[in-house]
């Protein structure tokens, strides 16, 4: 989204407060949901391949990997439709 349409979106002033109460209530119920995917994830693949998934070098730590997870996981919750594959693109990028 750009810098116009967010301002469309949120209003012109105050744009990022207005973003900020908007979404947070939805943040916030996404927030246990992709917790519990993400240890569900660890669990099953181990550490070492967590991190190697979700870290941005070999030698991030568990939490930072979680971190990112995470925000995947709500990112995926919230916008469901951003990760499909969309056959009506015709590459002009609009």
């Amino acid at each position: 989204m750009g810098k116009k349409a967010f301002r469309k979106k949120y209003g012109a002033k105050k744009t990022m407060k207005s973003c900020l109460k908007r979404t947070r209530p939805q943040v916030a119920g996404a927030l246990p949901t992709a917790s519990s995917d993400c240890q569900a994830e660890l669990a099953q693949f181990g550490e070492v391949e967590f991190i190697d998934t979700y870290g941005e070098d070999p030698t991030d730590s568990l939490d930072s990997a979680m971190q990112e997870c995470i925000s995947e996981d709500v990112d995926e919750i919230l916008n469901p439709d951003d990760g499909t594959d969309d056959t009506t693109d015709d590459g002009t990028g609009e």
